[in-house]
């Protein structure tokens, strides 16, 4: 098994170099004096990176077959660093700026499922739940400070969000060129759940599963239109930025608790509670009137994030081992967050215009997706409580 502490670094790395990408870009394509970009194109550039980073997530477990895990992490990442050097040198230029995120975006779906295989392999499921919580700890932290860090180098220098994302992407190379391929538990290994354990495990990575693609199909949506939410609200971008890290800072909190406890595994109730409150805290978040209301559904959407994205994470790798297939599925959906969210924000866009409410529109947008994936979690918990009757 490779060292906790280095896989933590090197997760921490590729946190800070995509939270760049992924959260300060859409403020600087916004804010550019040559770019401009309005709400409708960032969410089409969040559709064309989720696209793509949904499709490579999907298929990692085939080239880290063929190559080995640590061959493809390192090959993603120097194709990652290529694809920003033009972005460093021609900042502004649409074509090469679209064309490096979106590619940039798609070998990071091969980086992510890879990096999660590496740190849960050869662990026992309580050891996988220790190694998740580092591992969460570790992104979980790159992206508010990547995010805060944004605001500051959007506004201090023209190519700076590129020239820290490619010095961070550098740095998180460096650290995986040492690494080993993983040695993944025999299936009938004593420390792997028994087939009982696993039927209702698998139930719970449903349900989890179902909420992890609806709270990344919300996120893309609040980071392409967040930079208008708080332009309207009189913030400027470097306090925007901040701001906007509250709600990744309560996430990594949230993170830090769960690592902490051992009581949320294989329990339903919590993933029940957190259908609820994530559809509260996106709405909240998006249209609240006052920064106050904005920040309390940071708040809440932070929590719900954090508690879904540990519990997809935790139920996938020990219900499937550790593989890289593993990782992919979980990273694919949310890509395909990523790729849906944007169409349904251009969606509520247009009904908000329509009906003339933004709150109404987005709501016609996103509510049938929240009952959908609210409605599988409330099927797996009587799933579950139909077996416990039989047993």
């Amino acid at each position: 098994m490779a060292s906790l502490t280095r896989l933590s670094l090197i997760t921490l790395l590729n946190s800070m170099s995509d939270g760049l990408l992924w959260r300060g870009l859409y403020f600087f394509t916004h804010d550019h004096p040559e770019l401009r970009f309005s709400d409708v194109q960032n969410l089409l550039l969040a559709f064309s990176q989720g696209a793509v980073f949904t499709a490579s997530a999907l298929f990692a477990h085939r080239p880290a077959r063929v190559l080995g895990e640590r061959r493809l992490l390192v090959i993603a990442l120097t194709g990652q660093l290529l694809c920003l050097c033009p972005m460093v040198i021609w900042p502004s230029q649409v074509p090469l700026l679209v064309t490096g995120a979106v590619a940039k975006s798609c070998l990071a779906g091969f980086t992510w499922p890879v990096i999660e295989s590496l740190v849960c392999a050869g662990r026992s499921p309580t050891g996988a739940a220790r190694a998740i919580g580092w591992f969460n700890v570790s992104w979980a932290t790159g992206l508010p400070l990547s995010t805060a860090l944004a605001g500051i180098v959007i506004e201090s220098s023209t190519s700076g969000l590129f020239v820290c994302c490619a010095g961070f992407t550098l740095a998180g190379l460096l650290s995986a060129w040492p690494l080993s391929d993983p040695t993944h538990l025999p299936e009938h290994h004593p420390h792997r759940p028994d087939a009982q354990q696993l039927a209702h495990l698998r139930t719970l990575l449903i349900a989890s599963r179902s909420l992890l693609f609806l709270g990344y199909l919300m996120l893309p949506i609040l980071a392409a239109l967040m930079p208008s939410v708080f332009e309207e609200l009189g913030f400027s971008v470097a306090i925007a930025t901040v701001l906007l890290a509250i709600m990744d800072l309560v996430r990594l909190i949230t993170f830090v608790v769960m690592q902490n406890t051992a009581r949320w595994h294989g329990h339903p109730s919590l993933l029940v509670m957190m259908a609820a409150v994530l559809p509260v805290g996106f709405f909240a978040t998006l249209l609240g009137p006052a920064v106050a209301i904005v920040i309390i559904g940071e708040i809440l959407f932070g929590v719900s994030e954090g508690v879904i994205y540990y519990s997809a994470l935790y139920y996938a790798m020990v219900v499937e081992n550790a593989s890289v297939d593993a990782g992919g599925i979980h990273e694919s959906l949310i890509g395909l967050g990523g790729l849906i969210g944007p169409l349904l924000g251009l969606g509520g866009e247009y009904l908000g215009t329509w009906t003339g409410s933004t709150a109404v529109g987005m709501g016609l947008g996103i509510g049938p997706v929240a009952v959908a994936c609210g409605g599988v979690v409330i099927w797996s918990v009587c799933r579950l409580h139909r077996h416990r009757q039989r047993e």
